[in-house]
């Protein structure tokens, strides 16, 4: 089966990607956890050792210390894609042939043997191919049909490379 389609990514597009990529890799979670656990930690300590005030400033410090990971992680993300002008102009073509996945931007064409991919993550609303462990393409599922999404699904098992569906 060959088909080609054809797409301009969204900002949507490329938060869901990053947001779907850093749970894949445990990296949101992992941070997450071990923010959670200092905090609780430190502050059950405290309050242990009878330095209430201390504890619940603590608490406050970690809370905005938090808030503000959240908003520069936000701020990143945007001048990430500010930047990226092959991202955000002139689309991208995808050619999935029965051997190979072949991207063409205005900047150039890469071609992708299904063997070569990392993994193939999957949201409910996107197919994100994976170059390498942190690189992947942004595929929306909008733009394919029943019989591509499971043509994409099939190449992906057939190396080994699907991961469960993520929640995006």
């Amino acid at each position: 089966m060959d088909f080609e389609v054809q797409y301009t990514y969204t900002f949507e597009d490329y938060k869901q990607y990053n947001r779907v990529v850093g749970n894949a890799l445990r990296h949101n979670k992992l941070r997450a956890a071990i923010a959670v656990v200092l905090m609780i930690g430190a502050a059950a300590i405290l309050f242990r050792l009878g330095e209430l005030i201390i504890a619940v400033l603590w608490i406050i410090v970690w809370m905005g210390a938090l808030a503000i990971g959240i908003a520069r992680g936000k701020r990143n993300l945007r001048k990430v894609w500010q930047s990226g002008e092959a991202m955000r102009e002139g689309g991208v073509r995808y050619r999935f042939s029965p051997d190979a996945l072949e991207v063409t931007t205005e900047r150039g064409c890469n071609t992708y043997p299904y063997a070569s991919l990392y993994r193939l993550l999957e949201s409910p609303t996107h197919f994100y191919p994976m170059v390498s462990a942190n690189q992947g393409l942004i595929l929306p599922k909008a733009s394919l049909t029943p019989q591509q999404e499971e043509f994409i699904r099939q190449k992906g098992a057939a190396y080994g490379k699907v991961s469960d569906r993520q929640r995006g």
